[in-house]
């Protein structure tokens, strides 16, 4: 089994993120209150809930700039992303939330963008990782999008 993402696609990756924040990043001069930033997450959501995906990236990278530790923002800027069709910056803001947490939507979500990418093999190992994270009920529905994503991989 070959590794989701080589050393220099990891590094492109997060060169990729480097980049987003340094173009959308808030002024450095004031640092955000964990409120402010909890503001601006909502923000991010709201727009991301009103399908104007382009503008909640521009809120997530700006959140992301302000709490880099803080894997929600990664985790919203790479659907706002993916929402968008731009499955790279897609991947690029997945993989740190893949080393920071267990949950098996993201992987799912970061195979769902190998597979619009045509990495068919990439997306076959992420969905097998995924379902061995699938445990008891509450990812039964992750589990069967799994399954359905395993079969249009297998057809790729």
């Amino acid at each position: 089994m070959s590794t989701l993402l080589t050393e220099a696609e990891l590094d492109a990756a997060v060169a990729s993120v480097q980049k987003a924040i340094g173009n959308l990043s808030l002024e450095k001069s004031k640092q955000m209150t964990p409120a402010m930033r909890k503001r601006l997450y909502e923000q991010g959501h709201a727009l991301y809930e009103a399908a104007r995906y382009d503008e909640a990236y521009k809120v997530f990278v700006q959140l992301i700039a302000e709490d880099p530790f803080n894997p929600l923002g990664f985790k919203a800027a790479a659907a706002a992303a993916q929402a968008q069709g731009k499955y790279e910056e897609a991947l690029s803001f997945y993989a740190p939330v893949l080393m920071t947490t267990e949950d098996p939507v993201n992987l799912m979500h970061f195979a769902e963008c190998l597979l619009k990418l045509g990495k068919a093999e990439q997306a076959r190992e992420a969905l097998d990782l995924a379902q061995l994270l699938c445990v008891g009920e509450e990812h039964g529905a992750v589990r069967e999008h799994c399954a359905t994503l395993q079969r249009q991989a297998s057809l790729c």
